[in-house]
């Protein structure tokens, strides 16, 4: 029993001597971090000084060749923390002493003019992004005792000519001086360089492991390699032929983005997917063979590849995904497998050129949009196993002339040869065309079903019909005229959904047992004066309105900025602005978008103005409003800026003028000229003066990769500190 005690009392002994010993280590911390000195060496290079070391935290010099110092107030310099030399711009050669250890995460991120630097024994890690956009930059060596390399580090570095990783470092490697680094352990080739010859024992080519290699022209991608990584290739604006041979089996997201000089690519046998944008912006892409093996084509996997005229979608390829094809507007015909299942929304949207499509059996779904703004599809073929249509599948397919439901199809028909799709259970007829006739067995006209038919002049409308859904008839702009089956009294028992539908309200109605001269539904002298729905939001300040299916919060604010109103005249021809409004919906907090199309009811005194939606790239598009009672109405599925314009005198915009950020010319703002201050910086182009100055977006006298990264976030709605676009 004493001895039990005996034990407990030695034990709390030992646990309250380690307490103490920690309270202790803890105070010693607590007293070297508030010892901790900083400064500024006469060079300018600031400092911290802790622990007995010294870290380097930034630099306010000016001078061209750096020498970092080993020693300060005779402590070793052993860091160079994140950011340290970010941006500075004057920097030709960087020498880092021996007893440095760590490189910090873009560390030398932006140095622009870096034409080299010297990387001592000692160094263990390399930062993420640390020489990233180092566009100066020819060659560097990684000593033997680096054990980390972080993400990136040397992306965006399109001046480097030669790599080399020191012989007896244990984790990386440049074997048979291939001018990569290589993770020893893994095979993963991690970063390249115009010179790269891959080695043929590489598995792996890691993410952005050429991204921003702009002077790439060509490269072999050898059998053994299994895995092409995210954003490999991304942005190698000169790669023009690329070779893969057989052993790859999957390919990344944005793998080979803006590869806007590659024009054909052959993907082998063994490649069974294709990742999200893989080769979107691939604008000179003429032709790609996709082998039999591939099962998986990613979202935007093509997206604006703008030169491709035909592709060949595998047997084994099971679904074709949201906007995959987006954009491709010289595309002419398209074959879908049998063994795809699903079309995604916009999966073919804006193919201008596509005349023809085949749907193979096995498609059961057809997603929102799939189709939509195809100008040039004449006809199209629904399968029996199509279970799924999404809405307005066809908007503004101009020339669609012939619309067939195979008759053994068991949920949609095409009855008495209407050219047009009927949901069978309801008699709802979904899509239309120019060519329709309307069964007398329908019940109801559905939502969006002539959406965008500009081709359509006329139609005929059955008794039968009992109602009318929303956007019916939105845009169809040419409709003049509406043959009833039945009576007036009829006609006024039709429920008509407001929305969208003022082309039919407007038409000429031709009713049965009508006189030669038609008569209007409403005489102008009584036309009355339109209501806005119910369920609506709206603007307090601007009195714009918005109908349609959202639950979020309606908000608006008008843009005054004579520049910004300015550069917006510049591309309107005999029109000029009187409103630019940001739309927007809030929910909880942040943007949403509508769920699905709404109406807008903007306040106008003029019925000759216009409403135009500013697109991301700076191109705008008409809306097609109509003018009724004080109010542009027109139909969206996506906010963003409008614009109202009324006529001007003006035919030509005028001389002498640009917009900040349009370094091609045309007048747009767009990702074309992110790429184009790209190749000027990369010396792939030149650019004149007037190009030169809108190119400069930050105004610092250069024309260079910063400025290219602030138009890339203007695109993307991030908001910049400089006046693009005016």
């Amino acid at each position: 029993m004493k001895k039990r005690t005996y034990k407990r009392i030695l034990s709390s002994v030992i646990a309250f001597l380690v307490l103490v010993s920690m309270v202790h280590a803890l105070n010693i911390s607590a007293a070297k971090a508030e010892m901790a000195e900083t400064g500024t060496t006469p060079e300018g290079i600031e400092y911290v000084i802790g622990d007995g070391e010294v870290e380097i935290t930034g630099y306010s010099g000016k001078t061209t060749d750096l020498t970092i110092p080993s020693t300060i107030q005779d402590y070793p310099v052993t860091s160079l923390a994140d950011s340290v030399f970010e941006g500075c711009e004057s920097l030709e050669s960087v020498l880092i002493p021996e007893g440095v250890t760590r490189i910090g995460w873009a560390a030398f991120k932006d140095c622009e003019s870096l034409k080299s630097i010297t990387i001592p024994e000692g160094v263990t890690s390399i930062g993420g992004w640390a020489f990233m956009h180092c566009s100066s930059l020819g060659s560097i060596t990684i000593p033997s005792s680096v054990t980390s390399i972080g993400d990136s580090a040397f992306s965006g570095c399109n001046s480097l000519a030669n790599i080399a990783v020191d012989e007896d470092n244990l984790v990386y490697d440049s074997r048979d001086n291939c001018n990569a680094i290589i993770d020893t352990a893994t095979n993963t080739l991690l970063r390249g360089c115009k010179n790269t010859v891959i080695p043929s024992d590489v598995t792996n080519i890691g993410d952005s492991a050429f991204s921003g290699c702009t002077f790439l022209e060509s490269i072999t991608i050898p059998q053994g390699v299994t895995s092409i990584g995210d954003s490999a290739f991304s942005d190698c604006l000169s790669l023009e032929s690329i070779t893969i041979l057989e052993g790859v089996t999957s390919i990344g997201d944005y793998a080979f983005s803006h590869c806007e000089s590659l024009k054909s690519i052959t993907i082998p046998q063994g490649v069974t997917s294709i990742g999200y944008a893989a080769f979107c912006y691939c604008y000179a892409l003429e032709s790609i063979t996709i082998s039999q093996g591939v099962t998986s084509i990613g979202e935007y996997a093509f997206d604006s590849c703008t030169s491709l005229a035909s592709i060949a979608i595998p047997s084994g390829v099971t679904s074709i995904g949201n906007n995959t094809f987006f954009c491709c507007t010289s595309l002419e015909s398209v074959t879908i497998p049998s063994s795809v299942a699903n079309i995604g929304t916009r999966a073919f949207s804006h193919c201008e050129s596509l005349e023809n499509i085949t749907i193979s059996q096995g498609v059961t779904s057809i997603g929102d949009y799939a189709f939509s703004d195809c100008y040039s599809l004449e006809s199209i073929m629904i399968p029996q196993g199509v279970t799924s249509i999404g809405n307005d599948m066809f908007g503004k397919c101009e020339s669609l002339e012939s619309i067939i439901v195979d008759e053994n199809n068991s949920v949609y028909d095409s009855r008495d040869n209407c050219n047009a799709i009927i949901e069978t259970s309801t008699n709802t007829l979904i899509s239309g065309c120019k060519n329709t006739v309307i069964p007398s067995s329908i019940t109801s006209i559905g939502k969006e079903a002539f959406f965008g038919r500009e081709s359509l002049y006329s139609i005929t409308i059955p008794s039968s019909v009992t109602s009318i859904g929303w956007a019916a008839f939105a845009n169809c702009c040419n409709l003049a005229d509406v043959y009833y089956s039945g009576s007036q009294e009829q006609w006024n028992e039709i429920e008509i959904d407001g929305y969208g539908n003022s082309y039919l309200l407007d038409a000429t109605i031709h009713y049965e047992n009508d006189a030669t001269e038609p008569i209007t539904t409403v005489p102008a002298e009584t036309d009355p004066a339109i209501t806005i729905p119910e369920d609506f939001i709206t603007d307090e300040k601007t009195n714009i309105s918005v109908v349609g299916e959202t639950d979020a919060e309606l908000v608006v604010s008008e843009i005054t900025s004579d520049k910004q109103i300015e550069d917006i005249d510049l591309i309107l021809i005999g029109e000029k602005v009187s409103n630019v409004f940001d739309i927007t919906l809030q929910k909880d907090g942040a943007e949403v978008q509508p769920n699905g199309n709404v109406s807008v009811y903007i306040p106008s005194e003029s019925s000759d103005s216009k409403v135009y939606r500013m697109e991301t790239d700076g191109t705008l598009t008409d809306m097609n409003a109509v003018y009724k009672d004080g109010y542009l109405i027109f139909i969206t599925e996506h906010f963003s800026i409008y614009v109202v314009t009324e006529k001007s005198g003006e035919s030509t915009p005028p001389e002498g003028t640009y917009l900040l950020g349009d370094a091609n010319g045309d007048g747009k703002v767009n990702v074309k000229d992110a790429t184009q201050i790209q190749k000027a910086a990369a010396s792939l182009v030149n650019l004149d003066e007037e190009q030169a100055q809108a190119a400069d977006v930050n105004g610092d006298g250069k024309v260079n990769v910063k400025d290219a990264t602030a138009i890339q976030k203007f695109v993307a709605g991030i908001p910049v500190d400089f006046p693009i676009g005016e």
